[in-house]
């Protein structure tokens, strides 16, 4: 098999294309503002069908190429590699490659569980049509910056994207969609030698005001929890509110506008609540087999801050919130993706070739009742 060209590279900009960005990118920030702010919070209802990304870390010819194959918008010129029919996408084998997979209720659990080996995942001999029609929708679920080599282009990009179709268009906020965070692993390094220390800077911060506007959550078909970590931690002493909380939007409009864009508020007692649910929403993993945890099936995470959910945790939770899966990201996966929990927590990981050059950039195609991890080709031995 041979390795193709494609993969996480930085993006050059001459002197003079800079100089054009620059302003486009001011406008663009400023602008998408308005949008996200008539957005729900701290949760979006969307309808399906969708196309869910996860985590992009700067890498933008993933999010570029994963956008433009499922993009059914007559304006937008196909890419290499997929043809688009009225109504449906037709994905040649040269570019992706897809198994079905419904949802646990509807499926053998062992066969969902074998879907996270890539021997499952099986290319077709020919062309195959997807079960997704119009209208095309798209739900990012955060890490759009940092660790890769062109996180403010893939950033901008989606920016621009929901700003073009602000009612197909949908992200949420990831733990790297924080100045704490950001300043620590790229973003901000990349910002001071693209743009310069006076430019760059004011594109850091003003992408940060953007990003903390970007909702915590979102339920597809009202069945299918979305969020960029996973299962938040009940309160300690009071009733739970996980789920009604999501609908309060008025108790989240002074945390919002308070926090600004970085997020340290230890010191204000008024949203401590809100504080937690965040960092849970943004942080938490599901817990591996050798964790322990407690009574309620939370333990400790070895990241420093959130914690690990188990298997009572993911199926209190989705019940209390009459929910039948969560899709997440947040965790890199060699294949794109990872159903675990018996099927009841998906992880998808929208960046290839992030830990090894065969790692590849994995997708949800989800419509009503069918749920397709697609993942895109990085190697023809695959």
């Amino acid at each position: 098999s041979t390795q193709s060209t494609w993969g996480p590279v930085a993006i050059k900009w001459n002197p003079s294309e800079r100089q054009q960005l620059v302003p486009m990118i001011f406008t663009v920030l400023e602008a998408v503002k308005d949008v996200l702010e008539r957005q729900p919070y701290p949760c979006l209802d969307i309808k399906s069908p969708v196309c869910v990304l996860g985590d992009v870390h700067g890498n933008f010819d993933d999010i570029h190429f994963l956008t433009e194959a499922f993009n059914v918008d007559a304006a937008a010129p196909a890419p290499a590699g997929a043809s688009i029919d009225p109504g449906a996408v037709a994905i040649s084998t040269n570019a992706l490659q897809f198994t079905s997979v419904s949802h646990a209720e509807s499926v053998p659990l062992p066969l969902l569980r074998d879907a996270c080996s890539p021997r499952s995942v099986r290319v077709p001999q020919e062309p195959r049509t997807l079960p997704i029609t119009e209208p095309k929708r798209f739900l990012f679920l955060g890490d759009y910056v940092d660790r890769g080599q062109a996180s403010v282009e893939v950033a901008v990009y989606m920016l621009a994207l929901i700003l073009r179709q602000p009612e197909a268009i949908f992200a949420l906020r990831g733990n790297h969609e924080t100045m704490e965070i950001n300043d620590l692993y790229g973003l901000k390094e990349e910002c001071e030698s693209q743009f310069g220390s006076v430019h760059g800077s004011r594109i850091r911060r003003m992408l940060n005001e953007v990003f903390a506007l970007l909702p915590l959550a979102a339920r597809i078909d009202r069945h299918l929890f979305c969020t960029h970590g996973g299962v938040p931690r009940p309160p300690v002493v009071e009733a739970d509110d996980r789920i009604s909380l999501l609908d309060r939007d008025y108790e989240w409009k002074g945390f919002r506008n308070l926090h600004g864009f970085n997020p340290n508020l230890d010191s204000v007692t008024a949203y401590r609540r809100q504080m937690d649910y965040f960092y849970d929403l943004l942080w938490n993993d599901p817990a591996p087999a050798t964790a322990v945890l407690d009574r309620q099936g939370f333990g400790e995470s070895g990241r420093g801050v959130g914690c690990v959910y188990g298997q009572d945790a993911v199926d209190e939770f989705l019940k209390k919130g009459n929910y039948r899966l969560l899709i997440r990201a947040h965790e890199p996966k060699a294949i794109g993706f990872q159903i675990q929990k018996k099927g009841r927590v998906i992880t998808v990981f929208s960046s290839g070739q992030y830990n090894q050059p065969t790692d590849v950039a994995g997708a949800l195609l989800i419509h009503g009742e069918s749920l397709i991890p697609v993942t895109r080709e990085c190697s023809a031995g695959l």
